[in-house]
């Protein structure tokens, strides 16, 4: 007799989606990591939040990133490699020191992660961050040293004059920012540096009659 073979019900293939490619998927972790530290700080957030948000597994997480810090990392290596980038229109300049302040702003606007990079609880954590804080110097030595580069020699005969001064412009960029979450006339960037341009274009002219 011929035996009847039993019918197994047909499984419905499940449709897969397209996956990311791997940097793709490195920059979702990355921008919800942003995000989620820039809003909660980078200690109360968890890698599993991250990964949530940037709507993959915690294991597609590891794949990409060994740990929390090493994301930190990634994210502070991507705003020093945009700042290097957008340095570059500043090669062959003689800029006065008003004009490297307005540079500054320029610059500052074309780079990557805007919310952790003005969020002064976040820097205040991730500065406890060796490796971070590692590479933040090591960028703000390279900044410093092409801004001298571009500043007029008429604000230092020396590259160590001009440097002097440049960190000097950096630190009052910073805190003009900073001084303009606690009052808004403080942080009026183009006030300041018409003050700042008043100042320097007096001292400069005085240099000059001295050489």
């Amino acid at each position: 007799m011929r035996r009847m073979e039993s019918k197994q019900p047909q499984r419905k293939r499940i449709k897969q989606s397209p996956k990311l490619p791997a940097e793709e998927r490195r920059e979702q972790l990355l921008l919800a990591a942003h995000e989620l530290f820039a809003k909660k700080g980078y200690r109360a957030t968890g890698t599993d939040e991250i990964a949530k948000k940037a709507g993959l597994t915690k294991g597609a997480l590891y794949f990409h990133f060994a740990s929390k810090e090493e994301i930190l990392l990634a994210m502070v290596k991507e705003i020093i490699g945009g700042h290097a980038r957008t340095m570059e229109i500043l090669a062959g300049r003689k800029l006065t020191p008003a004009g490297l302040l307005m540079e500054l702003r320029q610059i500052d606007c074309k780079m990557p992660m805007p919310e952790a990079r003005r969020n002064l609880q976040l820097i205040a954590e991730v500065i406890q961050v060796p490796r971070v804080l590692k590479l933040i110097n090591a960028a703000y030595e390279r900044s410093v040293l092409q801004m001298a580069e571009c500043l007029d020699p008429a604000y230092g005969r020396t590259i160590g004059e001009r440097r002097r001064l440049v960190e000097l412009i950096h630190a009052l960029y910073d805190g003009i920012n900073f001084a303009g979450l606690i009052h808004p006339q403080l942080g009026d960037l183009d006030r300041q540096v018409e003050t700042l341009a008043k100042l320097t274009t007096k001292t400069a002219r005085r240099k000059r009659k001295d050489r």
